[in-house]
């Protein structure tokens, strides 16, 4: 009974032709309320010293690979710090003055590690309308999804975008936007992400820039935006198609 389908990538798309999709299929990603996020200011009253530079990382929950056993579960492999951890472990030993802000709830076996290092802070849960506030005084956004879902659009790229920051990510299919709006950097070894982390770390300029070139890109996936997508490319063309053959039955 589905007139139409709308998926967020071509990737997706394509797997679910190559799965036998037979509807008409179309692709608009999702999007972020753009104008909302530009009048949260951050609050700085968060760093505990001007010179430090905070790297955040926003995800529903944390966990490590080995660990207790709702660590080893493979639905928490996504959600997985452990590959991050080594890369801060390489930054945090040339510099002392990068932090690590977790915003999202920690395993029991992330509350341990964090325990044993100075550097990272636990903000566990927080509700959504009230993360931009601290996502604007990260100096640095990481993305550290080592699964690949293959294609998936994800929200949180968009969402650190509209924070104007530069972003580190992992080299997925789902990091593809970042290269898309040159926002950061993309590394695919743990070695890789500690490097691109200290040369953030290291200018400010570069940030600056990564953080304009995202702010530039976001512009497009405005839910305003989103929403006159699906009214011109999806409503209007299947709802007219449906008129016109309607129209010449005896």
């Amino acid at each position: 009974k589905v007139l139409a389908v709308v998926t967020t990538t071509q990737q997706l798309k394509n797997n679910l032709i190559k799965h036998g999709l037979k509807k008409q299929c179309f692709v608009i990603p999702s999007g972020v309320d753009l104008k909302m996020i530009q009048k949260i200011a951050p609050d700085v009253s968060h760093k505990e010293n001007d010179s430090d530079i905070v790297c955040g990382y926003v995800m529903p929950y944390f966990y490590l690979d080995e660990g207790t056993a709702e660590d080893t579960k493979l639905s928490h492999k996504e959600r997985s710090i452990s590959y991050l951890l080594k890369a801060m472990e390489i930054v945090w030993k040339r510099k002392k003055n990068v932090k690590l802000w977790l915003v999202g709830k920690p395993s029991r076996s992330v509350e341990l590690y964090a325990k044993k290092q100075p550097n990272i802070r636990l903000w566990g849960y927080i509700p959504h309308s009230q993360i931009f506030s601290i996502m604007k005084s990260f100096d640095i956004a990481i993305f550290a999804k080592t699964v690949d879902f293959g294609g998936r659009h994800h929200i949180k790229l968009l969402e650190y975008m509209a924070c104007g920051l530069p972003i580190v990510a992992v080299n997925t299919s789902e990091s593809a936007p970042v290269l898309e709006a040159n926002s950061g950097i993309v590394a695919s070894t743990p070695e890789e992400f500690a490097e691109a982390i200290i040369e953030l770390a290291n200018n400010p300029a570069l940030r600056e820039q990564l953080g304009k070139n995202g702010l530039e890109y976001v512009k497009e996936f405005d839910w305003d935006v989103i929403a006159r997508r699906y009214e011109n490319e999806v409503l209007l063309p299947v709802l007219n198609k449906i008129t016109l053959s309607h129209s010449f039955q005896p």
